[in-house]
């Protein structure tokens, strides 16, 4: 691209770049632009990246890409949050890609900096509103709002056959640049040679900025783009660019000779101590926690109380091709999301494995000398449904705590509520049972078990006999999550707390969905 060619805001021939933009901006035809002086036109307030691109397109903004000349990286892509539109010209000859601005999510707050891209699904934006979102920063609780996009237009266009392509931009962004979620794929590719000269260096140091001893110290990759200081996705592009270099396997390895043994001692080196283990039969498992693991569950807040929010325990079947991945997290403040606080591999899923895996917990309370209501309000679970796990909770309290009132540990946990409706859905779906007409009412009903009993309003048990006369095909069904534990467990109104720990249920979640999305993280990295 030559430089003469080459027009911007504050070019001494702007009025002709404008007047050759415009023209480029209104051009149906590729063939046109051999006969425009103009390769690169940038407008006003556009954001570049390092090689120059208007990743950022702003007023009347034209990139063209001649055939014969290398392109940027990101050429044919916008940093803002869009939707897309393919069209093709009659003959098939020139794609074009259009692209609609979103606008951004905006902190409430004047002061807080938040500036967030809108989702991009149909109708997703209106959905989001309806819930009137709080910001995401840490520690600030307004409301987003959100600043659409009107009046910008932005295209691509590609001939199939020559090779030239053009984008271009017109109207002006009147709101901030929303911080973008994923690197582009400029930052990818330098991204990818940071990697690949450092193939041994974990993505912890990699954000920090460190490098492994005898080696040239690399700069942070949060300078390639921000998005690269969330671990997960730093972690997750890290193994593809490893994999796609063939500097990693693309599935782990059989292993052989001392491999276990030398990675578990490396563990334990790069701090993911093994805390419990035992290959005692019924009781085989390893549990391994960090340092900062657990230093969070043993925080306290200003007030110098114990963590209130509840822990979850879930188990992912699918991590290990023998055994199981228990998991108990709990929701930190500063991260904003939820974080483990021990994993623990299980040979099998009977009531001895998971008490091993709570034991190993509990003890950690015990041994940190707290009071009796402390250790409660700690010990609160979610569970996933499953009888073995709230056993093996049970027992294993009990044993810790020497606690006799099995109903009193039995009041610290509560089941996700998501199998109860997911067993609801099938249910009403089967029409020997349920008339396909009156789905919506049984769901509706059954659904109104989980609510705490309004002023005025019916019973728990008034709502079950309402259930049974009308749906009387179900009175098993409704037997079976009536047992005594099983409703203490699911349902709100048959939860009786004890006198001296009556904010019990205060802060635990519903579901276990928070755990259940980590572990797609887990299948991403692994």
């Amino acid at each position: 691209m030559s430089s003469s060619n080459k027009f911007t805001q504050d070019s001494p021939n702007t009025k002709a770049g404008i007047q050759a933009s415009q023209a480029l901006i209104n051009s149906k035809n590729l063939d046109e632009i051999v006969d425009i002086p103009l390769d690169c036109f940038i407008g006003e307030d556009s954001k570049l990246d390092s090689q120059g691109y208007p990743l950022y397109p702003n007023g009347n903004t034209v990139w063209i890409k001649h055939p014969d000349v290398e392109a940027p990286l990101n050429f044919g892509k916008v940093g803002f949050s869009y939707t897309s539109r393919v069209t093709w010209s009659k003959n098939k000859r020139i794609k074009s890609t259009k692209f609609k601005c979103l606008g951004v999510l905006m902190c409430s707050n004047d002061l807080c900096d938040y500036r967030g891209p809108p989702p991009t699904g149909k109708g997703k934006i209106p959905e989001l509103m309806a819930q009137h979102p709080t910001c995401l920063a840490p520690r600030c609780s307004e409301k987003l709002a959100h600043i659409d996009c009107e009046g910008t237009h932005t295209r691509v266009d590609v001939d199939m056959v020559t090779g030239w392509s053009k984008l271009t931009h017109s109207g002006i962004h009147g709101h901030p640049w929303p911080d973008s979620k994923k690197p582009d794929l400029l930052s990818k590719a330098k991204l990818a040679q940071v990697i690949v000269n450092n193939p041994d260096t974990a993505p912890f140091l990699l954000r920090v900025g460190r490098s492994n001893a005898g080696q040239a110290p690399i700069k942070s990759v949060n300078q390639i783009h921000p998005s690269l200081g969330h671990k997960d996705r730093l972690s997750y592009l890290r193994r593809d660019i490893l994999v796609k270099a063939g500097l990693m396997p693309a599935k782990a390895s059989d292993g052989g000779g001392d491999k276990l043994l030398l990675d578990m001692f490396h563990w334990n080196h790069q701090g993911l101590k093994i805390i419990s283990s035992s290959f005692m039969d019924n009781e085989e498992h390893f549990t391994f926690q960090t340092q900062w693991m657990a230093e969070r569950l043993m925080d306290r807040d200003e007030k110098n109380d114990v963590y209130r929010g509840g822990l979850l325990s879930d188990v992912t079947y699918k991590f290990f091709e023998n055994g199981y991945l228990l998991t108990t997290s709990m929701y930190c403040e500063d991260l904003m999301r939820w974080i483990p606080v021990q994993l623990t591999w299980l040979r099998g899923l009977k009531v001895s494995h998971y008490k091993c895996h709570f034991v190993t917990l509990l003890k950690q309370f015990f041994k940190a000398s707290m009071t009796k209501h402390e250790c409660e309000i700690l010990s609160r679970q979610v569970v996933d449904f499953s009888m073995s796990q709230k056993e093996g909770f049970v027992q294993a309290y009990m044993e810790v705590f020497g606690e006799s009132d099995r109903a009193r540990v039995m009041r610290l946990l509560k089941v996700c509520q998501e199998h109860f409706r997911q067993q609801v859905t099938r249910v009403k779906r089967n029409h020997k049972i349920i008339p396909p007409h009156l789905e919506s009412d049984f769901a509706a009903l059954a659904m109104g078990l989980l609510q705490e009993k309004e002023d005025g309003g019916k019973t728990h048990e008034e709502k079950l006999e309402y259930i049974r006369q009308k749906f009387p095909k179900v009175k098993r069904w409704l037997d079976w999550w009536q047992m005594s534990d099983v409703q203490a467990m699911v349902f709100p109104s048959r939860r009786p707390l004890p006198e001296d720990l009556p904010d019990a249920d205060h802060g635990l979640p519903d579901t276990t969905n928070a755990q259940e999305s980590m572990h797609r993280i887990y299948y991403m990295l692994c």
